[in-house]
């Protein structure tokens, strides 16, 4: 386990690397920083430092891609050089089937761009598959959004031609660990999303004056402030509460709900604050705003997987406490 002097030192390293690189670019960077390394010694520090830094600088790189690859070892099997696809949103969510159908629709979003194959999932629960397909055979389109900066794709195309990975119980289990992973780093990338809009948000509310005073002495936009302040603080706790824990898909799934309920409410209160100039092309604020909507569809947003916390919490007999997280 690493020192507190080393996660800070890696953190602010991964922080400057993104800030300065995004996409195709920030993956090359931090292939030669070693990331893909640290994250097979230290997956926990890593994906929190790496994830945090990305949401607090509004970058991107292949790092989702390669999380869902390396979450767990999937038999004899080596996923590198492929890219394990993200499921389409509007799809069922519910971990049993949250899987590919008998075609492949799927997204890669900031994917490696000289990977041979995809791996897809198809079917639910004991008669899920998974299948690795050359990439070469399936239609890839760009897909635009709300953030553009966000190189997203879609993936079609049939399951035939492709090579059986996994099937059964040892498929879903395979699954269920790299979606835990998955939304475990986007929760992640939240939490550093939300940090930025409320930096923008306190900044400008020191700076902008009116009726002689900044606009931060007036109370309700204090009290907008504060709120934000406490969201964020215990999004953070639900994405820390995930490394390590005992119910690793519980803690997951929670704080993927915790961390996407927190920044529609952040987004909205620094708008708020920010007033016009939180609207326009010119300031920062947009992007964040932007990239937090898009993460928290990806695996389910939080309004999608609030049942299946009930579900899971029903299975499970009670209530849930971070701290048993």
């Amino acid at each position: 386990m690493m020192e507190a002097t080393e996660r800070h030192a890696i953190a602010t390293t991964l922080l400057e690397l993104t800030s300065k690189f995004d996409g195709e670019e920030l993956t090359v960077s931090l292939d030669e920083f070693g990331w893909e390394e640290l994250h097979l010694v230290e997956p926990a520090d890593a994906v929190a430092a790496l994830f945090l830094a990305q949401g607090r600088a509004g970058s991107w790189s292949s790092a989702l891609h390669d999380v869902l690859g390396s979450a767990t070892r999937l038999g004899d099997h080596d996923l590198r050089g492929a890219t394990v696809l993200i499921p389409r949103p509007h799809r069922e969510v519910s971990t049993e089937a949250y899987s590919g159908t008998e075609t492949v629709d799927g997204l890669m979003v900031g994917a490696r761009s000289n990977t041979g194959s995809v791996v897809v999932t198809a079917g639910a629960g004991a008669e899920m598959k998974i299948l690795r397909i050359p990439r070469k055979s399936m239609i890839i389109d760009e897909v635009g959004g709300l953030d553009h900066r966000l190189k997203m794709h879609r993936v079609s195309g049939d399951l035939n031609g492709g090579d059986l990975l996994a099937d059964g119980v040892e498929a879903f289990q395979w699954w269920s660990s790299a979606v835990a992973a998955a939304r475990r780093a986007i929760a992640f990338g939240l939490c550093g999303a939300m940090e930025s809009m409320l930096d923008l948000a306190v900044s400008h509310a020191n700076d902008r004056q009116q009726f002689g005073r900044p606009v931060g002495a007036f109370q309700a936009v204090r009290h907008r402030l504060a709120s934000c302040r406490v969201m964020f603080t215990g999004a953070t706790a639900a994405a820390g509460a995930t490394l390590p824990c005992e119910e690793p898909e519980l803690a997951a799934l929670v704080a993927k709900v915790v961390t996407g309920r927190a920044q529609q409410s952040v987004g909205t209160h620094c708008q708020q604050v920010l007033a016009g100039i939180g609207f326009t092309a010119e300031h920062p604020f947009h992007t964040f705003m932007a990239r937090a909507i898009t993460l928290d569809r990806l695996f389910g947003s939080a309004t999608e997987l609030a049942p299946e916390v009930g579900r899971a919490l029903i299975r499970r007999g009670g209530a849930v406490r971070l701290v048993e997280l």
